[in-house]
């Protein structure tokens, strides 16, 4: 059997006084469609009686993308008017949001934060800043490596390429230079 709505209005299922709403089919397949126009959108949306604001989440079955807090997205997944957070339990969680003109992936407080490529770990960053590049232990604000497990490859571990007429490389210590590489390649 079908509820429906005639004329094409607005079916509404419940009231200010009625508990939760909930769709559950006879068999164990629970398929909820979306509308009839070509697209078969389905779109979950509530709105906030006190300020009048409505929030959703759309479901676009081609290409199976989902937009939390719009109508339309162009991603597959996309989010819009807040930041995203998953969450672990006893782990804690991982934040990424864009507010004040800066974009940032933030790990919970006690935990690092690490990048890979490959499947395998290239980038952390430790919760005291620190970060290591080939390492998951950096011992100074900046470690790179490259264990020799990883195979000799007769590159540079690191490549500093100046391509102005400005020094290459500066060392100092307190403010005071200590160690120049000029643009010649000239040391002192």
């Amino acid at each position: 059997s079908q509820i429906q709505s005639t004329k094409n209005e607005t079916l509404t299922i419940g009231g200010n006084t009625t508990g939760n709403i909930v769709l559950a089919p006879r068999d164990s397949v629970g398929t909820v469609f979306g509308g009839t126009a070509a697209n078969g959108d389905l779109i979950f949306e509530g709105t906030s009686h006190a300020t009048k604001t409505t929030s959703s989440i759309t479901l676009q079955p081609n290409g199976g993308i989902v937009g939390v807090g719009l109508a339309n997205s162009a991603y597959a997944f996309q989010v819009s008017g807040g930041d995203v957070r998953f969450t672990t339990a006893g782990l804690g969680d991982m934040t990424i949001t864009h507010a004040s003109g800066l974009s940032a992936i933030k790990g919970a407080t006690s935990i690092s934060l690490a990048l890979g490529a490959g499947g395998s770990e290239a980038i952390r960053i430790e919760t005291g800043g620190s970060v290591g590049i080939g390492t998951t232990s950096p011992t100074s604000e900046l470690h790179v490596t490259r264990p020799l497990t990883f195979g000799a490859t007769g590159k540079a571990l690191v490549n500093f390429n100046q391509i102005e007429n400005q020094d290459i490389f500066t060392a100092s210590a307190s403010g005071t230079t200590k160690f120049v590489i000029d643009s010649s390649g000239n040391a002192f």
